[in-house]
């Protein structure tokens, strides 16, 4: 049965469509007679006034109009006045009660997270006995894309769960194999119907990142231990659906555990590190002015490389950053032209998708020419994030970075050798006053850093 809603919905669009093609034929009496139109005024309106009559029907009997209408003078209704002021205040507390209870979830995941790295004692060859097995001192974890995979020439007639290969097998079982696992996943309602295991969580390495290193493989093991906050958490609040922990060193531990989709034809490019959530909780919004060498040394392979470092760094950025590229050799480009002021010169804009797509087109189409002036190139950043940070209305009001991407610098970047980098860079980075004291530092860190008021810190 079609929702009453759903239906009167229906029933409007018929009437709307009825009215509008009876009018086009009513109104447009010119061609009612015309022997050179293909259909007909006059039939086209029969059409109008047939469908829509025949929509309206339909609506009206899945909807039970007629009974509904009945009930509302039956069931004796009528109108009340409703306070939306008062109705939108309590709206507002209960969203932020919800709000709340997600906060002091992923502080509990923050606070246990912190404990376990600290109570975690480094192991340097953990990595190595990822590739033993168990009763060899193995050290093994549940890898979401190696999750409840079986050979595809097991054609043995037993439920897949058995078919699984899994390193808690025994060691002489045909479907034991190192670095694989098996859990039962069951469809869940909160997690629109995916198939999942809410007793564990299961932990994902993108393509690039190797999870043999020692950094890796001891981080995702202390990392085991967020089971516990994850499971609690989800006791306390089953709306609060999944639940991450993604690590600087690459790998994301992911609740409740799920097996993560892979194809050889759509190859795994997902790394939780580049993705908006931990860009926006991993760093404060800041200001970023690249300087891409495009002078006549930067050809083939050097040419290449300096374009997917920008590319790259284009990647780390949110919409809370603020970002603008120029070009250099003998003297600074906008990359963008449609990205610069009055004057000409290039303007920080935010990093939005669209914004990043022009800068990531404007870096492939770049040619290079000339000898690279360095002084020139740096002087108009320094000159643009002076001026930002004098504009409050401009820009993000942080952190500041200059990114310099070449093949070499040299040590005398002044024409005729009268000046080395550290002078210009003592020139130009010009003191200028602190942000507030941090409450989590203490004076005599506040007073290291920015002591000449030339360093940014945010901690």
């Amino acid at each position: 049965m079609v929702p009453w809603k759903w239906g009167l919905l229906v029933a409007c669009v018929a009437l709307s469509v009825t009215a509008v093609m009876g009018q086009d034929a009513r109104y447009r009496n010119v061609g009612r007679n015309n022997p050179d139109e293909k259909i007909p005024y006059n039939q086209l309106e029969n059409w109008a006034l047939s469908f829509g009559t025949s929509l309206w029907e339909t609506a009206r009997a899945a909807t039970r109009f007629d009974a509904i209408q009945r009930r509302y003078h039956t069931e004796g209704a009528k109108i009340e006045e409703v306070d939306g002021f008062a109705m939108v205040t309590k709206m507002a507390a209960n969203v932020e009660v919800m709000m709340q209870h997600k906060i002091e979830s992923i502080k509990r995941i923050m606070e246990l997270a912190e404990n376990l790295a600290l109570d975690h004692k480094y192991d340097k060859d953990l990595g190595h006995s990822l590739k033993d097995p168990p009763e060899n001192g193995g050290y093994h974890y549940m890898n979401a894309k190696k999750l409840n995979v079986m050979d595809p020439d097991d054609d043995d007639d037993i439920p897949d769960y058995e078919k699984y290969l899994s390193v808690d097998r025994s060691s002489d079982d045909p479907r034991f194999a190192v670095g694989f696992s098996r859990a039962k996943l069951e469809a869940n309602k909160y997690f629109s119907g995916i198939p999942v295991n809410t007793n564990l969580s299961v932990v994902h390495v993108p393509t690039n990142v190797f999870d043999g290193d020692p950094k890796v493989a001891n981080a995702i093991k202390w990392s085991k231990g967020l089971d516990r906050i994850f499971k609690d958490n989800y006791d306390r609040d089953p709306s609060l659906s999944w639940q991450y922990f993604g690590s600087s060193s690459g790998f994301m531990r992911q609740y409740p555990a799920m097996k993560w989709r892979t194809s050889e034809h759509d190859p795994d490019l997902y790394d939780a590190r580049m993705r908006d959530w931990y860009l926006k909780a991993a760093a404060s919004p800041k200001e970023i002015v690249i300087l891409l060498d495009a002078s006549g040394s930067m050809t083939g392979l050097r040419k290449e490389i300096a374009k997917h470092v920008v590319l790259n760094i284009l990647e780390t950025l949110s919409e809370d950053d603020f970002v603008t590229i120029y070009k250099f050799s003998k003297h600074p480009t906008p990359l963008v032209p449609c990205f610069t002021r009055e004057d000409g010169s290039a303007e920080l804009v935010q990093a939005t998708n669209e914004n990043i797509r022009e800068f990531q087109e404007a870096v492939a189409n770049v040619e290079t020419e000339e000898i690279a002036n360095f002084t020139s190139a740096l002087t108009v950043a320094f000159q643009l994030l002076l001026e930002s940070h004098a504009d409050l209305q401009v820009g993000a009001n942080c952190n500041q970075a200059i990114m310099l991407v070449t093949d070499g610098v040299p040590y005398n970047l002044e024409p005729g050798n009268i000046g080395t980098a550290e002078d210009l860079f003592g020139r130009l980075n010009v003191a200028r006053d602190p942000p507030p004291k941090s409450p989590t530092m203490s004076q005599e860190q506040y007073e290291e850093i920015f002591k000449n008021g030339k360093n940014f810190f945010l901690n």
